[in-house]
């Protein structure tokens, strides 16, 4: 049996931090963005930049528009795209908001956890060429500043 997961969100206008709402809102892993009434986000002067098509659970389609805004969760913030809804919609965060701000659902528990995030390792770059962590040419070529034979 899955349970609902809800946040309170502080919604910012990334242009002007003082204009700001909080709101709670569903998790909804199904998803991809935020997606919040369009008559908030107008009053603290979030614009939409934008229209994409988004496609329901039940496979119907609709037109939204979109914008950014800075969010915080749980202490986390971030900015990330958000859909203008109508008020009759529920309040939602999307997984690709989620994993923005650095969280992961816990399903077990009911809540958010923080992610643990992974990135690649190290690179330098000397004289234009990409040198690996051993000092030798990922190319196979020779190792960066070593000049060939004439």
């Amino acid at each position: 049996m899955s349970r609902e997961i809800w946040v309170d969100v502080r919604v910012t206008n990334p242009r002007n931090p003082k204009r700001a709402f909080t709101i709670r809102a569903l998790v909804d892993d199904g998803s991809i963005d935020v997606a919040l009434p369009a008559t908030l986000l107008k009053r603290i002067g979030i614009r939409p930049e934008g229209v994409e098509i988004y496609e329901a659970w039940a496979g119907k389609r609709h037109r939204r528009s979109w914008g950014e805004a800075r969010f915080e969760i749980q202490g986390k913030f971030g900015t990330t795209r958000v859909t203008f809804e109508p008020s009759s919609e529920i309040p939602t965060v999307g997984a690709l908001a989620l994993e923005t701000l650095g969280f992961d659902i816990d399903m077990l528990n009911g809540g958010l956890r923080p992610v643990r995030r992974i990135g690649r390792g190290p690179r330098r770059r000397t004289q234009s060429r990409l040198v690996s962590a051993t000092g030798r040419n990922p190319a196979g070529g020779p190792r960066s500043g070593a000049r060939p034979k004439p």
